[in-house]
């Protein structure tokens, strides 16, 4: 079981830096921030990425400078965000890619250990008969018996079949499609190329603000481990997937945690 959750790697990274104490905020076109930008400009460069040109920010940024694998390379696969309208310290994406942010974002944690995330996609890809309807079963059962979670949600396009679990706002959700039928659908590969039984299973993490540091240290595997019902639905795929003979118990990843602070007004912050 703990080997399954291994195989999973990052296919979306995102992190906003730390300050000099560790929290989110800076004064916008202030030293702190310009110094951050100028360390994530570094980290892209020692990994050999090449900086595109300067375009519209993401998420309250008002710049980001995107970076891609070579200069022949149209794709960004690295985002360096900056001039927060909230006051916030610069914020890095790193995307798909083709596999771009599963090599990247081991070097992105390594280099900037105090950052919090933002959000982080877990993803597997599994080729096996049938498996997309009988994990959608599963799927199923599992919602009904968690009302947290609501009803499964499913599209059926030209892009393939797809599936929903838990709120696209909420703390964790899942995402479970065919992934060649996607691939073809927007020319990666040939119809003639496609695996039909070739599923990806894809968990995003979008944790609340007093577990963003902690989570930002984890692995694939770990962040699942932090959601109950992550791990139950892991169980039960592993069996189904045939790692495992029956449902096995899945023991839970603690993740540190920030000490709310007060401020000056009295309100209780943790940080962004």
């Amino acid at each position: 079981m703990a080997d399954l959750l291994d195989e999973f790697f990052f296919d979306w990274f995102q992190v906003t830096m730390p300050n000099g104490e560790g929290k989110a905020h800076c004064t916008v076109g202030g030293p702190e921030e310009a110094d951050a930008v100028r360390q994530a400009f570094d980290w892209a460069a020692e990994n050999g990425l090449h900086p595109g040109r300067i375009m519209g920010g993401h998420n309250g940024y008002r710049a980001a400078l995107p970076f891609s694998e070579g200069p022949e390379n149209v794709d960004a696969v690295f985002r360096v965000n900056s001039g927060s309208t909230g006051g916030l310290m610069p914020n890095l994406m790193l995307t798909g890619g083709h596999g771009a942010c599963a090599r990247l974002a081991p070097a992105l944690q390594e280099a900037f250990p105090g950052a919090r995330l933002s959000r982080a996609d877990a993803a597997l890809d599994w080729s096996q008969e049938g498996l997309f309807d009988e994990l959608l079963c599963m799927a199923r059962l599992l919602s009904r018996g968690n009302p947290k979670l609501g009803g499964v949600r499913t599209i059926e396009s030209d892009t393939g079949r797809t599936f929903y679990l838990g709120s696209r706002t909420s703390t964790v959700s899942l995402r479970v499609y065919e992934k060649d039928r996607e691939r073809a659908a927007k020319g990666v590969i040939e119809e003639d190329e496609i695996d039909p039984d070739l599923i990806r299973i894809e968990w995003t993490f979008r944790p609340q603000s007093k577990s963003k540091a902690g989570m930002a240290a984890l692995s694939p595997g770990e962040m699942i481990r932090t959601s109950v019902w992550a791990r139950d639905f892991m169980s039960r795929a592993a069996a189904i997937m045939d790692v495992t003979e029956r449902v096995e118990r899945l023991n839970k990843q603690e993740v540190a945690r920030e000490v709310a602070e007060k401020t000056l007004d009295g309100t209780v912050q943790h940080g962004v």
